[in-house]
C-alpha cells in the first residue's frame, strides 16, 4: 500500500524545497487508524475505543529505511497495535502517520482490503505493507 501525502505536508515539503521555510525530519512519528478514511485535506474517523491506541514509532531510519534507485522506501519492520481488549475496534479501512513533535499530518493511506478488528483480536502492518515515495 503506497502512502499518499496530506495537503498541508505536500505544502511544507515545497515551501522546504523552495528555500521558503525549512522542514527538519521529526524525531518520531505516529501511526493512527481509521474507520472512515481521511483525504489529502484530512478528516476521517479515528478508531476509538477497545483499548485502541495509537503507535509511536523513532523516525530514525530503522524503521523506513532509505529509499531505493526507483524513489520507493517500504517499512522494514513489524507495526503492531496490538489487540482491541473490552470492545470491537471495527472496520480498519485506513491508516495515517503525523509528526511526534507537533501533530502534522504528513501521509495516510486506504488499506488495500478492510479488515475488521473484533475483541480480543490484533492488528499490525508486516514489513513492506506501507510505501513511501515521492510521486
Amino acid at each position: 500500500m503506497l502512502a499518499a501525502k496530506y495537503n498541508a505536508f505536500r505544502k511544507a515539503i515545497l515551501d522546504h524545497i523552495l528555500g521558503v521555510a525549512a522542514l527538519a525530519a521529526p524525531a518520531t512519528v505516529t501511526l493512527r487508524l481509521y474507520t472512515v478514511a481521511p483525504t489529502a485535506a484530512g478528516g476521517g474517523t479515528l478508531v476509538n475505543g477497545g483499548g485502541y491506541a495509537n503507535k509511536t514509532i523513532a523516525w530514525d531510519g530503522s524503521i523506513v529505511p532509505a529509499a531505493s534507485a526507483l524513489g520507493v522506501a517500504p517499512t522494514a519492520e513489524d507495526i503492531s497495535f496490538g489487540a482491541a481488549e473490552g470492545a470491537d475496534w471495527g472496520e480498519i479501512v485506513a491508516v495515517d502517520i503525523i509528526r511526534g513533535d507537533d501533530g502534522a499530518l504528513m501521509y495516510f493511506a486506504t488499506l488495500d482490503e478492510p479488515v475488521t478488528v473484533l475483541d480480543g483480536q490484533g492488528f499490525a502492518f508486516n514489513a513492506g505493507d506501507l510505501e513511501f515515495s515521492e510521486t
